[in-house]
């Protein structure tokens, strides 16, 4: 990112070198730059970018999402390093799908194998805690596509701490909404903290969630089923898979995920599935996303 140098008599007019800095990005294009700025400090200074109205709560308060979360949604810096488009299922590309750091340390000789462990231990902030409860609800909102109420104290430690993203700020700058982009190796590292620490203590702090009205009743359905869907590919995954190390970027029989899920429940699953000519299929998969209208104006 280029930016004018300050010279040494710009400082007679006595303003700090950081009102001097903000007055100069306010020239610069808001494309990529401030979602890095975003991306790491859990405050939001006297400055915002140009805003448009987004999400559920945006929408419903007097909340503006910038119009960089566009982009924040689909971190593409390193796109061009994941080889092996539209070819043959190659989960080493997922590093270079998301948060540029898991591809810089890929490039780096990381494997994804730590690059998940990295991502555990990040989004948990290295809480070794198993009832930390901003860590189970960082993995949880990861995971599940949780919207996160921009009023609750834990956004800015969510922001600062738990690699969650602002997306946007209440014109006052008094609150900010936040989320988790669709980040393969951060859900699954999230996913690896679910499981680390077990699912009776992730759904603890669901239940908090749910008794401080946080998840609105009519999602809570929704909210149960995508719990179940992940957790049965997990359990799927540990059956196909145990002796190998897990990335839970592997793919299942689309039956054995079936079976996780319905414990037999289905008769004649297996005649059913060769009747579908489905019988060979596979899946994977590791989060849920929320798809969120745009604006026109911002779509390329």
């Amino acid at each position: 990112m280029r930016h004018t140098s300050f010279s040494k008599k710009d400082q007679s007019d006595g303003d700090t070198y950081f009102i001097r800095w903000r007055r100069q990005i306010r020239t610069l294009p808001w494309h990529r730059f401030f979602n890095i700025l975003l991306s790491t400090n859990g405050k939001i200074s006297n400055f915002l970018p140009p805003v448009t109205k987004d999400t559920i709560f945006a929408k419903l308060h007097d909340f503006e999402v910038f119009p960089a979360y566009l982009d924040v949604n689909t971190m593409d810096v390193l796109s061009s390093l994941a080889r092996d488009a539209n070819k043959n299922y190659n989960p080493e590309r997922t590093v270079y799908l998301g948060i540029p750091l898991w591809g810089s340390l890929a490039q780096a000789g990381v494997s994804i194998i730590h690059l998940i462990h990295l991502a555990s231990q990040k989004i948990r902030n290295f809480s070794k805690n198993n009832k930390d409860y901003l860590a189970n609800l960082a993995c949880a909102v990861c995971s599940l596509a949780l919207e996160v109420p921009p009023r609750i104290a834990e956004v800015d430690s969510l922001i600062a701490s738990h690699m969650a993203t602002a997306i946007g700020a209440s014109l006052d700058c008094t609150s900010i909404l936040c989320t988790y982009p669709s980040d393969t190796i951060l859900a699954l590292g999230a996913m690896k903290g679910i499981i680390d620490v077990g699912w009776e203590n992730n759904l603890d702090t669901l239940v908090e969630l749910f008794s401080c009205g946080i998840v609105e009743a009519g999602e809570r359905g929704e909210l149960v089923n995508r719990i179940l869907f992940l957790k049965a590919y997990a359990d799927a995954v540990n059956e196909c898979y145990p002796e190998e190390p897990l990335t839970y970027l592997q793919k299942i029989p689309l039956k054995s995920f079936l079976n996780s899920l319905l414990r037999d429940e289905i008769h004649g699953l297996n005649k059913l599935l060769e009747d579908m000519e489905i019988d060979e299929a596979e899946i994977s998969f590791n989060h849920w996303i929320t798809l969120l209208a745009t604006n026109q104006d911002y779509v390329g």
